[in-house]
């Protein structure tokens, strides 16, 4: 049997433990969390408006930063020179992470087998050579420690080995071929397209009524190819695989890893064959997709339906990004009537709308032609605001009369005159002797008879004849709180305290269920008195480690 363990001994195992909960509680994990430098390549507005995309480089030691950087920025020239992504460059924000490895280059690439570096980069992922993978928990922990907003990553590899992979990240090397690999892939990830590849791919699955993805289909019936709006009528389908429709969009047969009865839609593509153009479908559902990050209207002004007489000028404004191919066009409609085109702001007259309400609605829509089938119109935006014109008459008749205003105001001074002799009248036949006794008996009274509200009140007074600190706080009543004023003259209006809460010496606190609460004032136990009590216990812990360092 052992014996029974001792109180320090207890303590000896139970404060570590206690410890290391107060410090994930009060710091939480993000205190664990790797923080590096981080570059803003471009900035092309608000995250909530734009495809964030983020940089992070593996196999970079801190020598290697510059490098990184360098990489990057070759990485980027080459990948917004193909279309669709540099048309829409300017819908992109783009952050580098300068992620620090304690070795360069990735496992089984140039340097050696066994590399060791922050994310776990290595080749002959899956027993193929040329294939490297990533230690994804720590690329999407490093994402969001450091640039949270993030919607898409690329992991660049510091190896001139060639290589790279897809998925929830798009993996490349330092390799002059291995961009290709980062635009292909990304073809995956953003415009969810999938390898047009006749290689078999056992266990892939198969498409069922038609293919998912955007360029891959088993129908060959014209009016059911979901790209058929790029197919010319005198396109023959399926379409022969020939050079006469090299340039032709078409079905052509073998994709998806199958060679029968699965269809593409051109000769070639990027999602074929790596250093050649995405074809025109593949280009429009990367757009499309874009347009599900990118509202086209970013912001409009007057934000509020405006109210206007017949003489004012209102401005409305349309701010939007634009692609490179110039293709915005914005359209301005009064009442459904088109009254403006190609301008990002016009300004209406009163007088040309009229007295009553009226709508102004702005549309501003992507006329490029890389869209041609968008049947959820997201790249296409608008925006209303329903503006009230009221007449000159309405306003005039607004405003008071002065005789009436003069009269009304002779009104009042008379019946403060007579008020205020009242007052006299009450004040000459007050007793004093009376007033001292009502005095005596309001003071014998016990504390606990006496009106919280009316103390308030008193020790209310009592501060405004000797003036406050300015900011300072006090309750006046059960849930309500007053604050000093700037110049330290009085205390004014605060506010009020929320829902089950109280005022207590000045701060509002949630009301205590607890029966043998003796606070004095009913009330749960205040943050401040929480922060206190982890101040302590943290003091606690750091006496309990020093003493156990001093032991051993």
């Amino acid at each position: 049997m052992k014996n029974p363990e001792s109180g320090q001994g207890m303590m000896q195992r139970f404060l570590p433990m206690l410890c290391s909960f107060l410090f994930v509680s009060f710091f939480g994990t993000n205190a664990m969390a790797e923080k590096y430098d981080v570059d803003v390549i471009q900035d092309n507005g608000d995250p909530g408006n734009r495809v964030d995309m983020v940089i992070m480089g593996d196999g970079y030691r801190t020598e290697d930063q510059q490098k990184l950087t360098d990489d990057v920025n070759a990485f980027l020239s080459d990948f917004w020179g193909e279309s669709p992504y540099g048309v829409y460059k300017d819908y992109f924000n783009v952050k580098l992470v300068h992620v620090i490895s304690n070795q360069n280059g990735a496992d089984n690439g140039s340097y050696g087998p066994d590399r060791d570096t922050a994310l776990g980069a290595y080749y002959n992922c899956n027993n193929i050579d040329r294939l490297i993978c990533v230690d994804t928990s720590a690329v999407f922990s490093a994402a969001r420690d450091n640039v949270p907003e993030y919607d898409y990553i690329f992991v660049i590899v510091n190896d001139t080995k060639y290589g790279g992979s897809g998925g929830s990240a798009a993996v490349f090397s330092t390799n002059s071929m291995a961009s290709e690999i980062a635009k292909h892939e990304f073809g995956h990830t953003l415009g969810k397209l999938t390898d047009e590849y006749e290689d078999p791919y056992p266990g892939y699955p198969a498409c069922g009524a038609d293919c998912p993805e955007p360029n891959a289909t088993t129908k060959t019936e014209r009016s059911e190819i979901k790209w058929s709006a790029w197919i010319d009528q005198s396109t023959p389908l399926p379409t022969p695989e020939t050079s006469s429709y090299a340039s032709a969009v078409g079905i052509f047969e073998g994709c998806r890893y199958q060679s029968k009865g699965v269809y593409r839609p051109k000769l070639t593509c990027k999602m074929r064959a790596l250093n050649s153009p995405f074809c025109e479908v593949c280009k429009e559902a990367l757009a499309l997709h874009i347009y599900n990050k990118v509202d086209p209207i970013d912001w409009v002004k007057p934000e509020n339906d405006p109210i206007i007489n017949t003489e004012d000028v209102v401005e409305f404004q349309v701010a939007h990004p634009v692609p490179g191919t110039g293709s915005m066009d914005v359209e301005w409609l009064i009442d459904g009537k088109q009254y403006a085109s190609a301008k990002d702001k016009i300004q209406v007259k009163g007088t040309d709308l009229g007295p009553g309400g009226h709508k102004v609605e702005v549309i501003v829509s992507d006329m490029s032609s890389l869209i041609r089938n968008d049947p959820m119109r997201v790249s296409s935006s608008g925006h209303e605001w329903n503006v009230t014109v009221t007449g000159l008459n309405e306003t005039m008749d607004s405003e008071p009369d002065a005789e009436i205003e003069e009269g009304k105001e002779n009104k009042r001074e008379k019946n403060e005159d007579e008020d205020a002799l009242e007052m006299d009248a009450l004040e000459v036949e007050r007793d004093p002797a009376v007033e001292d006794r009502i005095d005596m008996v309001d003071e014998t009274k016990p504390e606990s008879e006496k009106d919280p509200a009316v103390e308030n009140r008193i020790d209310i007074m009592e501060m405004e004849e000797s003036g406050c600190t300015p900011g300072s706080r006090i309750c006046d009543g059960s849930s309500r709180f007053l604050v000093c004023k700037d110049d330290g003259s009085g205390y004014e209006t605060g506010g009020e305290c929320a829902n089950g809460e109280t005022c207590y010496q000045g701060r509002c606190v949630k009301q205590s269920t607890d029966k043998n609460d003796d606070s004095g004032c009913g009330c749960a136990m205040s943050g401040e008195s929480l922060g206190f009590g982890w101040m302590a216990l943290a003091g606690l812990c750091l006496i309990f480690f020093k003493r156990m360092n001093v032991s051993r």
